[in-house]
């Protein structure tokens, strides 16, 4: 199943908050939030909105017996340094989702959702599985150099301890594995395959 949200560079108001609640709506009507078990493949912001999907619907997913996996592959959780350099630029344009990505020392929304997630982890009342993936190296695009990770191992690598940076990789090559045989696909089938196979299912 896949989602697919508003993100260019002129969504402008369309804010994170929009991002989740058009989730919600999305695997309602499509049935998908009655299954057990639910697999999110995240990659970059994504992970941030699947994390706040599970705080906003922990009642829920706990009420009807659920587990869930968040398999997020260069997740800037904790927010990325280049979203501070752009933001004068995201406040000009006012694209709220790159404001919002900044790191959250100075970003009360990611903040908060990194508070709100910890807390639903040491709660467990949910059963949550996670594994988390990390570029390597900077991005080059054309004659613009980033001399830095997108989203460095320390946002990137959060929340489920053993994140494996995946070589060579930056952050936009590391959601697009060459093959079958790219780690990040055989890591990513290995998850799946654990979560259905526990308890027997």
């Amino acid at each position: 199943y896949e989602f697919t949200y508003h993100t260019d560079f002129f969504s402008g108001s369309y804010n994170l908050s929009d991002i989740v609640d058009a989730l919600r709506e999305h695997l309602r009507l499509d049935g998908v939030n009655r299954a057990r078990k639910i697999v999110f493949v995240a990659h970059s912001m994504g992970g941030i909105v699947a994390r706040r999907y599970v705080v906003q619907r922990f009642d829920e997913l706990v009420e009807r017996g659920a587990e869930v996996g968040l398999f997020l592959i260069a997740s800037p959780s904790l927010g990325s340094s280049y979203a501070n350099w752009l933001s004068p630029v995201a406040r000009f344009m006012g694209h709220s989702q790159g404001q919002a990505l900044t790191f959250c020392q100075n970003n009360v929304w990611l903040n908060d959702l990194n508070s709100d997630f910890r807390n639903v982890l040491a709660r467990r009342n949910l059963v949550i599985h996670g594994r988390e993936l990390v570029e390597h190296q900077f991005v080059v695009l054309k004659r613009f150099l980033m001399l830095k990770q997108v989203v460095p191992p320390f946002s990137g690598a959060t929340y489920f301890g053993d994140a494996i940076k995946v070589p060579l990789s930056d952050h936009f090559s590391i959601a697009k594995p060459e093959n079958a045989q790219a780690i990040q696909h055989r890591m990513l089938c290995e998850f799946i395959e654990g979560i259905l196979l526990k308890n027997g299912n």
